[in-house]
C-alpha cells in the first residue's frame, strides 16, 4: 500500500501480485452482492458488500475509488479522498501490510 499527497487531495493505492480478476467483472465489482468467484476461488466466503460499502463511504466523503486488474498480474485499488486543508505534495509513502 501506498500514499501520496496532491495538493488537497490524498491517494491510497493498495495492490497484489494475486490472481487478478477478469475484465468481465470490472465493471460489477462496486455492485452490492455481486462476486466473481473465480477471483476469490474456492475457499471464498464473502457477501459481495465489501466492496460496495467502501465505494459509497469513500464517495460520501466526496473521494473516488477505481481498480484494475489483469488475470494472472493481480489487482491495483486507488482511493482518491480530499484532504481537511491544502498538502504539500509529497514523495508516496509505502507501508507494510501485516501477513
Amino acid at each position: 500500500m501506498t500514499g501520496a499527497a496532491h495538493g488537497r487531495h490524498v491517494e491510497l493505492v493498495v495492490e497484489d501480485t494475486g490472481k487478478g480478476i477478469d475484465s468481465e467483472h470490472l465493471p460489477h465489482i462496486f455492485e452490492r452482492f455481486y462476486r466473481a468467484e473465480e477471483a476469490r476461488g474456492e475457499e471464498g466466503k464473502g457477501n459481495g458488500l465489501g466492496l460496495s460499502i467502501a465505494k459509497g463511504l469513500i464517495e460520501a466523503q466526496g473521494g473516488h475509488i477505481a481498480i484494475t486488474s489483469k488475470l494472472g498480474q493481480g489487482t491495483r485499488i486507488t482511493i482518491t479522498l480530499n484532504a481537511a486543508s491544502e498538502v504539500a505534495s509529497a514523495p508516496p509513502v509505502k507501508v507494510q501490510a501485516p501477513v
